[in-house]
């Protein structure tokens, strides 16, 4: 089928031609051997970016190795396909925090802190816990008091207010 511009301002329609779209689906790659059987894909745009081969991308946990470049290679595939796949969100996003954890990498869901100390490091893999037992549609259930003024201190300043009007209308 061809394309059909619209506008809604008139009843007339015309078609788009291909030239017109300004896309471009003739991109080089280079192949990145990371394996005897495995390839990966990386743009040949001296850019920092990979390509999918699968439109889905799950890559399994024993690939995962701390501080190793193919497995951030492989949870920027993950990132991108998560990107591409929002139904899979909650799911991607689970296994994306899980793999920055497993392999002390950085990604766009996780950030890292420096911890000084044993009882740091203990609060730390609390904290990791509680955010991948969490669902990523909701807070991290951390408590946070707002800094609005109490329901006694407002109505001691009301009352206080309402006695100073009222005593300067006797004067």
């Amino acid at each position: 089928k061809a394309l059909i511009s619209h506008a809604m301002t008139t009843s007339k329609s015309k078609p788009v031609s291909a030239d017109s779209l300004n896309l471009s689906l003739n991109k080089t790659v280079r192949a990145f051997p990371v394996a005897p059987n495995s390839v990966m894909y990386l743009a040949n745009n001296n850019q920092a970016e990979i390509l999918l081969k699968k439109a889905v991308f799950i890559p399994s946990e024993d690939e995962m190795k701390a501080k190793n470049w193919r497995s951030a290679l492989t949870m920027d595939g993950q990132w991108r396909s998560q990107l591409l796949h929002p139904e899979s969100a909650q799911a991607g996003w689970f296994d994306l925090v899980k793999n920055s954890f497993l392999t002390k990498i950085m990604t766009p869901v996780t950030s890292y802190l420096v911890v000084e100390n044993e009882a740091q490091k203990a609060v730390l893999k609390k904290k990791q816990a509680q955010v991948l037992a969490n669902n990523k549609a909701l807070d991290l259930g951390e408590e946070q008091r707002m800094s609005e003024p109490g329901l006694w201190l407002m109505l001691v300043l009301l009352g206080v207010f309402w006695w100073y009007r009222n005593r300067r209308k006797v004067i």
